[in-house]
């Protein structure tokens, strides 16, 4: 009943209420028992396509089944799943900044702070791939921690091993870094290439007969359908050609060495040296090798099992096998989604991998929704820890701006026509007048109308439909009465139409006045005579009263002094490729002094440059308290006005001029230095100094001959 309920608003839902929706269910879930589902949805859009596919399972009275690509689980719930957490090694991605977990959770800042790991990885650098992956799963661990999802049994590939024998509670999460610091160094320092690997599409057994006595050897049995060989350079290379020939799937990997041979056994020393200096303890929790391809026994000599795992070939199918013969739903908890491929090719128990430390933390959602589907007594709260929700009800109705056009009245179908034909536009509408109010001597109101105050309680009583006696004068239009800022604003509009007061500026600045204060305030204006002129022209008819026109209008400045040059500016330059003013910009605002960020835009600029203007803000930040951006008419001169009002102390300012100029850059740095709060500056070819100003249009009735055109 509730997935149907749900499904028939899904797809009129904002993006924001998504998370008010999802807000309202977690309180609601029941800790154990029952049936459970459930969805995993970015948009609208989403949210209906998986409740439709959750819709169909249980129209079909289907009680277990889960859609890993869509993000959509449904169990019964009625016992705690059994998780295999799985651990990936080298050939994973290299996620250096952590990703979107970096910036969603605290845990993840304070370990990548804690790994100091460079943000880009020349070529294929094992020095630091190897540190880098178990950087994520460390994350990943906590993330799972977080939300009370554990395992009890674990596989980890090659240097995923290392980890896994940190999660079995071997070793803590900084020897785990230093060691993998240690392999990966070791093995870089080795020199030259030492051999290469290939990545063959086929059981071990085939890949077996193609070896034909070269100095290769199958260092990863990885799944029915995939091997690795790893060897000297050349017979691998000649062992890739004679797969090719055979019609097989034959790869060279991008790896340094060949590992898991006897080429790489010269990183062990280094190894087993770091290793004698960490406290090993013994295994808390079951893991099984793929050195071995069995369980590890508590009294394992742990010690000599990492030196032999650097040389010896990884049994990945004998330890998933096993492992899955315990185990309900596997995670794949480092970086990437290589080990969640090979597991579907060798058992058929379902696999999720988190893509730890990644982009996107659709993976850690679709973990969560399994273990939670399949009954696991997952904590949903720290989802929407510091998160911002609204009240939401799943009796969801949409509001919009009431439309003018559904006010008029609805004709008689039963009028002739000679009474049902609207008149000319010519003719003005009659209305009724309405009478004449004058204040009395202490502001109080004659002739029917009341007093300011009285007429602010009645409009506030009917906006917000409560009873005149509940809007009291020191009631609060915001803290009290829950009005929005746009209401307060649309009533303090219609008050000064009803008082015969001209157009207010400034009615957000009412948006937390008391009931009280506003009316005193329009009492004040009536008391002081600013009734509105005659001259001005009614609003136009369907627009509201507190609506205004306005355009934007360039007046001419007269020129800026030119700062003196007082040098040792600090100043970072972000600028789109090629664009003709960054390198010279960059010399002269060092000259100049001063420290900020400027941002340099092409002509016509695209969605490439969010990321420029993304990397300035943070520049900005860290460095300075001056923004500048050098455009060219249009593209992000939103962003800017938004940082400023975002952040009122920082300095921006906003500067066009023609980009083939000889002053152009002068013309940048003066504005630069001068600007304080926010400013705006337009040059012209002429070198004419130009600045924006708002103009405020009167609100015109339309008429039948308006002379509408392409500039209106």
């Amino acid at each position: 009943t509730q997935v149907r309920h749900v499904l028939s608003f899904a797809a009129r839902l904002s993006r924001f209420e998504l998370t008010d929706l999802a807000v309202l269910l977690e309180k609601d879930l029941r800790a154990s028992g029952g049936a459970r589902a459930a969805v995993v949805a970015a948009s609208p859009k989403e949210l209906e396509a998986r409740l439709t596919i959750l819709q169909s399972w249980l129209d079909e009275g289907t009680t277990d089944q889960m859609d890993l690509l869509s993000g959509t689980f449904l169990g019964a719930g009625k016992t705690v799943p059994r998780i295999g957490f799985l651990f990936p090694g080298q050939g994973s991605p290299l996620h250096l900044d952590g990703g979107i977990f970096r910036r969603r959770f605290q845990f993840a800042r304070q370990w990548y702070e804690r790994a100091g790991l460079p943000l880009e990885a020349p070529g294929n650098s094992t020095a630091i791939a190897q540190p880098a992956v178990v950087s994520a799963t460390v994350v990943g661990l906590r993330a799972l921690d977080m939300l009370g999802i554990s395992a009890s049994v674990a596989v980890g590939h090659s240097l995923g091993e290392i980890a896994a024998l940190h999660w079995a509670g071997a070793f803590d999460e900084d020897a785990l870094l230093r060691m993998a610091r240690v392999r990966g160094q070791a093995m870089a320092e080795l020199g030259n290439p030492t051999g290469l690997m290939a990545a063959i599409a086929a059981p071990c057994r085939e890949v077996s007969t193609l070896v034909n006595g070269d100095p290769v050897r199958i260092v990863g049995y990885n799944s029915p359908r995939q091997t690795v060989v790893a060897g000297e350079a050349q017979a691998v290379q000649n062992m890739v050609s004679r797969a090719r020939s055979k019609g097989l799937q034959a790869l060279s990997l991008p790896v340094s060495h060949a590992f898991h041979t006897p080429l790489v056994a010269a990183a062990i020393p280094a190894l087993a040296a770091q290793i004698s200096r960490e406290a090993l303890g013994s295994l808390q929790r079951t893991v099984i090798s793929t050195i071995s391809g069995a369980p590890l026994t508590p009294e394992e000599d742990l010690r000599a099992l990492l030196c032999r795992q650097v040389t010896s070939p990884v049994r990945f199918i004998e330890a998933v096998t096993l492992a899955a013969q315990e185990v309900d739903l596997f995670i794949e908890v480092g970086p990437g989604r290589v080990l969640t491929g090979l597991v579907g090719e060798i058992v058929s128990t379902p696999v999720v991998a988190l893509d730890a430390a990644g982009p996107s933390l659709r993976g850690l959602l679709h973990a969560s929704g399994a273990a939670f589907a399949l009954g696991f007594p997952l904590k949903t709260e720290p989802f929407f820890r510091e998160r911002f929700a609204r009240p939401f009800s799943l009796d969801w109705k949409p509001k919009f701006f009431t439309n003018p056009c559904e006010l008029a009245p609805v004709i008689d179908p039963t009028l002739d026509e000679r009474e049902s034909t609207p008149r000319p536009r010519e003719q003005p509408l009659e209305t009724p007048a309405e009478p004449e109010v004058e204040p009395s001597s202490n502001g109080a109101w004659e002739m029917g109308c009341p007093a300011p105050i009285e007429l602010v309680r009645q409009l506030v009583a009917q906006r917000a439909e409560l009873p005149l006696s509940a809007v009291q004068n020191e009631s609060r239009m915001l803290s009290d009465l829950h009005l929005n800022s746009i209401t307060v604003g649309q009533l303090v509009a219609e008050a000064a139409r009803k008082l015969d007061l001209p157009p207010l500026i400034g009615l957000n600045d009412f948006a937390n006045a008391t009931v009280g204060g506003m009316g005193q305030a329009l009492d004040e204006l009536v008391r002081t005579g600013r009734k509105s002129p005659a001259n001005i022209p009614t609003v136009t008819p369907g627009v509201d009263s507190w609506i205004r026109s306005f355009m934007i209008d360039r007046v001419e400045q007269p020129p800026l002094a030119r700062p003196d040059r007082i040098g040792n500016g600090r100043w970072q330059v972000f600028a789109a490729p090629g664009h003709p003013l960054a390198v010279t910009l960059q010399k002269e605002l060092r000259a100049a002094g001063g420290k900020g960020v400027v941002v340099c835009l092409s002509a016509e600029p695209s969605e490439d440059h969010i990321t420029l203007l993304l990397q300035a803000s943070r520049a900005v930040s860290a460095l300075a308290s001056r923004f500048v951006l050098v455009h060219q008419g249009w593209g992000a001169c939103g962003f800017v006005r938004t940082l400023h009002l975002e952040r009122p102390e920082l300095i921006t300012c906003l500067v066009e001029v023609p980009l083939d100029h000889p002053q152009a850059v002068e013309w940048i740095i003066t504005e630069a230095l001068a600007a304080s709060g926010h400013s705006e500056a337009h040059y012209d070819a002429d070198g004419r100094r130009w600045e924006p100003r708002l103009k405020l249009l009167p609100s015109l009735p339309l008429a039948a001959d308006w002379p509408l055109g392409p500039a209106d």
